[in-house]
């Protein structure tokens, strides 16, 4: 019977040992658990973050883009418009050019009675100087 107590004591003292050491194993791999739910978490907390900072430069990008898009079109309006400015303005320039040369013209016609008197005029002057000095 002691040879049996002593071999239970013997393997009851091997099962202690034996589930220190497991106990052991278990806190040891529940501590690297843990550090790798850490890890875990601030590799997804960084991800997030890189998300976030994705979706507002993608929504910065997005307006920067409808700011464009409503600048040329209003750049597009603002063309447009002055194309017909300029078009109405070479109107006006080619009616007051007409104006201007139907004034000349009408300058010319108004003067020519004008002009052909005052020939007429230094014609006679001229005979009576001719007269006078002949005489």
């Amino acid at each position: 019977d002691d040879a049996n107590l002593d071999s239970a004591w013997h393997d009851l003292a091997d099962q202690k040992k034996e589930n220190s050491t497991v106990t052991h194993e278990l806190n040891s791999t529940r501590s690297e658990v843990q550090q790798l739910r850490h890890q875990l978490q601030e590799q997804i907390n960084s991800a997030q973050m890189r998300n976030d900072r994705t979706s507002t430069m993608e929504r910065s990008v997005a307006d920067v883009r409808r700011a464009m898009m409503q600048q040329q079109r209003e750049w597009e309006m603002n063309e447009a418009s002055l194309q017909s400015e300029i078009v109405l303005l070479k109107q006006r320039l080619q009616d007051q050019e007409r104006r201007n040369e139907d004034l000349v013209e009408s300058a010319a016609n108004a003067t020519a009675p004008l002009v052909r008197q005052i020939e007429g005029l230094q014609s006679v002057a001229a005979s009576r100087h001719e007269a006078f000095e002949t005489a």
